[in-house]
């Protein structure tokens, strides 16, 4: 799975390495968030979710627009194993909390 990034992103593998490793730090402290709080019922001003999502969104416009992370990673192994989980986990959680909770 690395080598293909590496083979992907040439010189800039260690800087996409390092975003995305921290773009999953961000989207599993979203998951974790969504499974310990009831968010729906907190005010907005005690919500983290919100802040947590508004700097994982600038953090990713940033990427894409140095390194067009995503435009490069179409249909990597990465994607399939790694992204796509996390971001159905961050759904499953945010639709559990809104409408069963």
């Amino acid at each position: 799975m690395f080598s293909e990034l590496k083979k992907r992103f040439g010189s800039d593998y260690k800087n996409v390495l390092s975003y995305l490793i921290i773009s999953e730090i961000l989207l599993w402290c979203l998951v974790v968030y969504f499974m310990m709080n009831d968010v729906s019922s907190l005010a907005l001003h005690k919500n983290l979710a919100i802040p947590i999502f508004a700097v994982f969104l600038v953090y990713t416009y940033i990427a894409n627009r140095k390194w067009r992370v995503y435009q490069r990673m179409k249909n990597t192994l990465y994607r399939y194993w790694v992204e796509f989980p996390t971001l159905l986990l961050i759904i499953a959680f945010a639709i559990v909390d809104l409408f069963i909770l």
